[in-house]
């Protein structure tokens, strides 16, 4: 599994540009606001909390950029002294995926990724994916580079306490009905970073780097019919050069 892993994870063999790092203008910002209630994480984004926070911006594809985007992805994000919260409205016409237990290969199915790199170190940062059937695949890497392969890959790391939900709007592997969207939502614990060089909780004002994926459409990844990323990263996944700019605020 772990040559599997290792070779799917080699996004920068199936580019059809080059890996590019951005300048930092192009790094995609966001202003995470605390939530005032606890969000109950099923999946079904209904939460009056989740109404107030803004979208994250468009996504874009990865490997052919200005290409137009098929399946439309709305991300949101909030905060509390416990959690970070990640949502994903994801527009899909045809709902699969094939991993039943942790740290299957869920990147290949319909699924979304969230990558956070706490001090914005360029390494040792942390990968959670999380597929249609609401498998979770969660990774640390310390060493990513360039070309968007990853030099080790640390399976053995799970995050503690980490709560998911997904709903699906249409029926789960049934290929030849039309689906309508599936949701998803994370609680990601602040106690997994801690001693890390930043504040966890963060403070008002802290900024961590973070980056959202979405793996989409009718075929397995890599014949994907789009990869698509929130801060733009042209032709590479494991970039955190790339990875956006995530400002916590109180209120």
């Amino acid at each position: 599994m772990l040559k599997a892993l290792l070779s799917l994870l080699s996004v920068g063999l199936v580019t059809t540009t080059g890996p590019v790092v951005v300048n930092p203008s192009d790094w995609a910002h966001y202003d995470c606001h605390r939530t005032k209630a606890p969000i109950t994480v099923d999946g079904v984004i209904t939460d009056r909390e989740w109404g107030k926070a803004k979208p994250m911006g468009d996504f874009t594809d990865v490997f052919q950029p200005g290409r137009d985007v098929k399946y439309p992805t709305t991300a949101k994000m909030l905060w509390d002294d416990k959690y970070l919260y990640v949502s994903f409205d994801c527009v899909e016409g045809d709902i699969w995926g094939n991993s039943k237990k942790r740290d299957d290969l869920v990147f290949i199915d319909n699924a979304v990724e969230v990558f956070i790199d706490p001090e914005g170190q360029r390494r040792h940062y942390f990968e959670i994916d999380l597929g249609a059937t609401n498998v979770v695949v969660d990774l640390m890497i310390p060493a990513p580079d360039y070309i968007g392969r990853t030099t080790f890959i640390n399976m053995r790391y799970d995050v503690k306490g980490l709560k998911t939900g997904v709903k699906v709007y249409g029926t789960l592997n049934k290929r030849d009905d039309k689906d309508q969207k599936w949701t998803a939502e994370m609680a990601i614990p602040w106690s997994d970073f801690k001693g890390r060089k930043v504040n966890v909780p963060p403070k008002d004002g802290d900024s961590w780097r973070i980056q959202l994926f979405r793996v989409a459409g009718p075929k397995p990844y890599p014949d994907s019919d789009q990869l698509l990323s929130w801060s733009k990263s042209p032709g590479v996944f494991h970039e955190p050069r790339n990875f956006g700019v995530v400002t916590f605020k109180d209120k």
